[in-house]
């Protein structure tokens, strides 16, 4: 009885299978980097500016809401503190990194409405 032989188009069809499936999974892991940052910084933008809201976004200024689980300086530590000047991880901190607001108030001036209309899209 002779063995089982595979033709050698068999062969270079399961060959290019192979290789599309690790394209597809490479794709599939590499794809989540980027687009779980957005998430994060969707999350963190929602709920800062629902604090915000709340607290009173017409007489709070954006540099003491601050955000507990969202690095927005980008420093590679989560720092929830108030404070102006891009070394805390509040809205105003926030704002200006990833939306491009002005920085540094510690009063209610031009920046706060920035941060209000360009972020938060309140009015």
């Amino acid at each position: 009885m002779k063995g089982v032989e595979l033709p050698i188009n068999v062969l270079v069809i399961v060959a290019i299978a192979v290789i599309v499936l690790l394209g597809i999974i490479a794709l599939y892991f590499a794809g989540f980097g980027p687009a779980a940052g957005q998430v994060n910084l969707q999350t963190a933008t929602s709920a800062a500016c629902g604090s915000w809201r709340a607290r009173g976004s017409t007489t709070v200024s954006a540099d003491t809401i601050t955000i507990s689980s969202f690095d927005a300086n980008g420093d590679g530590t989560i720092t929830a503190a108030a404070g102006c000047g891009g070394t805390a991880d509040n809205l105003e901190t926030l704002g200006v990194k990833y939306y491009g607001t002005t920085a540094c108030s510690t009063t209610l001036t031009a920046t706060d409405t920035d941060i209000r209309t360009r972020v938060c899209g309140l009015p």
